[in-house]
């Protein structure tokens, strides 16, 4: 058995989408150390060619990537908004050279930068537990 240290990823948090554009959640079960490594795995072995790392704040509402945000069909998605709107996405990409990995902070609400890395304008959203805030927190 190999010690991986920090790294520790939970499967709710793996999105794959298509494209070689792999989503990856950072919170309460999956570290950046995880992301970094499976973002070098699926890089090395030609399996995706970018990985979106997305972050939210600890909260109980915000478990698994999966509970805050879902590719449905093309650009149909479940968010639990609230939750999405409080992420931060981080965008690697391979490096050339002795690098590991490009990161960059990508600065706009998740929804937008996935959009775009799929090549839609906009994603069409369905909102968890609908227009109840109590109920959509639930969800």
């Amino acid at each position: 058995m190999r010690d991986c240290g920090l790294a520790t990823l939970q499967g709710g948090d793996v999105m794959p989408v298509g494209d070689g554009l792999v989503l990856i959640g950072m919170g309460e079960r999956t570290s950046p150390q995880a992301v970094g490594r499976v973002a070098e795995a699926l890089f090395n072995q030609g399996q995706a060619m970018r990985v979106l790392a997305c972050q939210w704040p600890t909260s109980r509402a915000a478990m698994h990537l999966d509970t805050v945000f879902t590719c449905c069909s093309g650009e149909a998605v479940t968010s639990f908004t609230d939750a999405a709107e409080a992420m931060r996405v981080y965008d690697l990409h391979p490096a050339v050279g002795r690098a590991a990995l490009v990161i960059r902070r990508i600065d706009r609400p998740i929804l937008d930068v996935v959009a775009k890395a799929m090549g839609f304008k906009a994603l069409t959203v369905v909102p968890t537990g609908g227009a109840d805030r109590f109920e959509a927190a639930r969800e």
